[in-house]
């Protein structure tokens, strides 16, 4: 691992709350989704459904570079989550996160087993 910056400073001092890598994931990554147009053979699609939902967290296990930077992450989450929802991730990018301890990046980090490198 390369580590880079440890920086506990909340941009502009807003308020941040905690929450867990794949929660902070889920809300940049894929609920972001929902607002982009989809297009498919030069038509706009709406995803409905289970299917829409399968399609969007399908979408991380894509990632290969994350940054949930000033997000609010203070866990790893449940045991396994990190590495069912994103096990390709090989930059990641954790500055200005709420660790309590070093564990928390050790949890996230033993999840992803082609990570490279890690911004803190």
């Amino acid at each position: 691992f390369f580590f880079v910056v440890f920086d506990m400073e909340p941009p502009n001092n807003a308020p941040i709350n905690p929450k867990s890598f794949a929660e902070a994931l889920k809300g940049k990554y894929v609920d972001d989704v929902e607002d982009e147009d989809i297009v498919v053979s030069g038509k706009r699609v709406e995803m409905v459904g289970m299917s829409a939902i399968q399609s969007k967290f399908a979408m991380c296990n894509k990632l290969r570079t994350v940054s949930v930077r000033s997000e609010g992450v203070s866990s790893a989450g449940d045991p396994g989550e990190v590495k069912s929802l994103c096990p390709n991730i090989v930059e990641l990018d954790l500055a200005s996160s709420m660790f309590h301890d070093w564990q928390v990046v050790t949890d996230i980090c033993c999840q992803l087993t082609a990570l490279a490198f890690l911004d803190l």
